[in-house]
């Protein structure tokens, strides 16, 4: 019997994506679905805890829980009751190494004081601006975030904030997306005895060495007395792999790259879709 659901968000749960709606009927229908059944609900995202609040929000429960920042940190709503956040020194050499990429573009940083700070880096001014602009034109996906390296620099020296996930940016198109993913492999080269590394299309997500989706959704199903064969898990990224290897219940997103799809058990087309498997 299925007691919970664990999935993505962008990609996947906000596939396509609705600028207005934030999801497509049909995925919020079926989540309420599930909650009327009294099936536990888990958000598993690489975002930080603003817009899965709004999923939240839109269902009008409090009964979510967020894994964020691939598994950085778990809230119920009211409280963070798991935090793995990266050793502060780890963080500096692991920016200063991004920041001598001539490939990386930007720098996103996800801490528990700022929900983003931002810094581009090999980018003309020009670019910057549409950066920033792009940045604000996500619509209910838009995101708060704190621009400048200097923003950057004071927080990586800040002891007490707690820094969840350094996240790289490639560029846009289908070269970001190769760019992004020959760098994960030859970050896991160079620094993946200090984080563990996911590649996520046009960028590559860097948390605390241990620590992903799957490692802390089990974490979160022993919290609820949940078994492992009793959640349906579903992703469409590199992020989510280890969601696939480790729960039997596995469903990739038919739009999924083809290395990250046949890592799952099935494929479907939305997540609406996992409603036959219910039972």
């Amino acid at each position: 019997m299925i007691k919970a659901l664990a999935t993505d968000l962008d990609g996947t749960l906000f596939y396509p994506k609705r600028k207005l709606k934030l999801m497509r009927s049909k995925n919020e229908k079926f989540l309420r679905y599930l909650i009327s059944q009294n099936v536990k609900v888990i958000l598993v995202t690489g975002r930080n805890k603003t817009v899965s609040s709004k999923v939240a929000c839109r269902l009008g429960t409090n009964d979510i829980t967020i894994i964020g920042c691939n598994g950085s940190f778990v809230s119920d709503g009211s409280q963070t009751f798991i935090d793995n956040p990266i050793d502060h020194e780890d963080a500096k050499k692991l920016y200063n190494l991004l920041c001598k990429d001539k490939e990386v573009r930007t720098i996103l940083i996800f801490t528990d004081k700022e929900n983003m700070l931002v810094e581009g880096v090999n980018m003309s001014l020009p670019y910057q601006l549409i950066g920033l602009i792009g940045l604000k034109a996500q619509g209910v996906y838009n995101e708060p975030f704190v621009y400048g390296k200097k923003k950057v620099l004071d927080m990586l020296e800040d002891k007490e904030t707690k820094i969840y996930k350094i996240m790289p940016w490639f560029g846009l198109s289908k070269k970001g997306d190769e760019r992004a993913r020959i760098a994960s492999l030859r970050y896991q080269e160079s620094v993946g005895d200090k984080f563990e590394i996911a590649w996520s299309k046009d960028a590559v997500e860097f948390v605390k060495k241990g620590v992903n989706k799957a490692v802390v959704l089990k974490q979160v199903l022993d919290h609820y007395h949940i078994k492992e064969d009793e959640v349906m898990v579903v992703g469409d990224s590199g992020n989510d792999v280890p969601l696939f290897n480790n729960f039997p219940n596995s469903f990739v997103m038919k739009h999924a790259p083809e290395e990250v799809k046949k890592q799952a058990k099935y494929v479907v087309e939305s997540v609406a879709d996992l409603k036959s498997y219910c039972k």
